[in-house]
């Protein structure tokens, strides 16, 4: 018998199980994705980071764009060879930016949960 281990949020310690959703889930997600660029030494795609953490990507790529919407990261667009663009992504350590998604997080952390 195997077991799977998924990461988990730093904030609330759930699991990132597949198809588990909760309030709050993509700020998690979003926390966990940051935490682990803040470790790399070059910029990481959502693929890279799905394939170093076991997150699934469509949760990652939630969980990045909540990273966006927030200004947590930056990135850089590059073309993919076969047609497309794909995100190369930096943490910003800024700290008055990382507060504002720690209250937002903090706020949907508090909404009822489904």
């Amino acid at each position: 018998m195997t077991t799977k281990i998924y990461p988990s949020c730093s904030h609330c310690q759930r699991e990132f199980r597949p198809g588990d959703f909760w309030n709050g889930a993509n700020y998690c997600r979003g926390l966990f994705l940051f935490e682990t660029l803040l470790h790399h030494d070059s910029p990481a795609t959502t693929w890279e980071l799905c394939q170093e953490t076991g997150m699934p990507y469509a949760d990652a790529g939630r969980a990045m764009l909540k990273l966006r919407e927030y200004s947590l990261v930056t990135f850089d667009k590059e073309e993919r060879p076969g047609g497309g663009e794909r995100f190369r992504y930096c943490p910003v350590t800024d700290k008055p930016t990382y507060l504002r998604f720690a209250n937002a997080l903090e706020r949907a952390a508090k909404l009822p949960q489904p």
